[in-house]
């Protein structure tokens, strides 16, 4: 080593680090200048976009002398004392928060989860990670994303549950009705003055073997999800309920005829088109709606590739 030059090692030998305050400190100062340096960048096409540029350059500013004050704090009083600080600071307020993404949960009712107050609420204030962790114990908020876009909007997109039907289960006051999706995700229970309109899932929990009840709620889900794309012969309103035997097949009920559709197990989609073709060809039949109220019942498994229509008159002459 030559004379006169110090070591970067500390007395127990191991390297010297810089105290955490001044890594912290510099990380801000980093931000600041990286986000000073890309508002000034750059041509202003129009008069607007150098007023607008002006204005971010004035609120980085803002940031940087309130970060050189912060970092004096943070040197002196240590991390948790400083963001409690900045958090408090009453410049760079949030003028403007942007909800999108909700459909059933009101946008006041996100707001408020979100404990963000236009004007009040402060951009160094706002802790992107808190809101997620709010707003995702909101019902019907599956995910949300948060992030600030500066220097004065808050911008906070949820995606909301999506219930493909209604399950039955058996609880301790009885039968009980939950939601769940097309993932076969059960994700709320309903209460009263619930959305009701759904087709209902029945019979599941009488299935003893697990194996058996799992893959007859995916087949129900299947046929659901067909259902969903609204055939004018078999829209998704039509359906009233699908029934699981404990045998494992599926009986599907439709609103308006009183007859069930027997869809059995297996072939879910090949079953869908066929009932489609069945029901288009009753529609399209000279008495069409007369001939319709005169079915039994339907039974998808009658024959292999063959499809049994029973009328109350078939059943007279068994």
């Amino acid at each position: 080593m030559r004379p006169g030059r110090k070591s970067g090692r500390g007395s127990d030998g191991n390297i010297a680090r810089k105290p955490f305050f001044f890594s912290r400190t510099g990380d801000i100062f980093s931000n600041v200048f990286e986000r000073l340096q890309s508002a000034v960048g750059g041509n202003a096409s129009v008069a607007g976009d150098g007023a607008c540029r002006r204005r971010k350059i004035f609120a980085l500013l803002v940031l940087l002398v309130v970060c050189c004050y912060g970092g004096w704090h943070l040197a002196v009083f240590g991390i948790h004392k400083v963001e409690g600080y900045l958090a408090t600071v009453r410049v760079l307020p949030v003028e403007h928060l942007e909800i999108s993404g909700n459909s059933i949960v009101p946008a006041q009712k996100i707001i408020s989860a979100a404990q963000i107050v236009e004007h009040k609420t402060t951009m160094l204030g706002v802790s992107e990670k808190e809101i997620r962790q709010r707003l995702k114990a909101v019902p019907w908020i599956r995910s949300v994303e948060v992030k600030r876009s500066w220097p004065a909007s808050v911008v906070i997109e949820v995606e909301e549950e999506e219930p493909l039907a209604l399950l039955v289960k058996e609880g301790e006051k009885g039968q009980e009705f939950y939601y769940i999706d097309h993932e076969r995700r059960v994700f709320l229970p309903i209460v009263s003055g619930g959305w009701l309109d759904f087709p209902v899932i029945t019979g599941l929990f009488a299935v003893e073997q697990d194996n058996i009840r799992e893959r007859v709620l995916a087949e129900a889900l299947v046929f659901l999800r067909k259902v969903k794309r609204n055939n004018p012969y078999l829209p998704l309103q039509s359906i009233s309920e699908i029934h699981c035997t404990e045998k494992g097949e599926l009986v599907v009920y439709m609103v308006e005829y009183p007859f069930p559709v027997f869809l059995g197990k297996g072939n879910i989609g090949q079953k869908y088109h066929r009932l489609i073709q069945v029901l288009k060809s009753l529609y399209k039949s000279r008495h069409g709606r007369k001939k319709i109220e005169t079915v039994s019942y339907i039974q998808m498994e009658y024959l292999k590739d063959k499809v049994l229509v029973a009328t109350a008159q078939q059943e007279d002459n068994r």
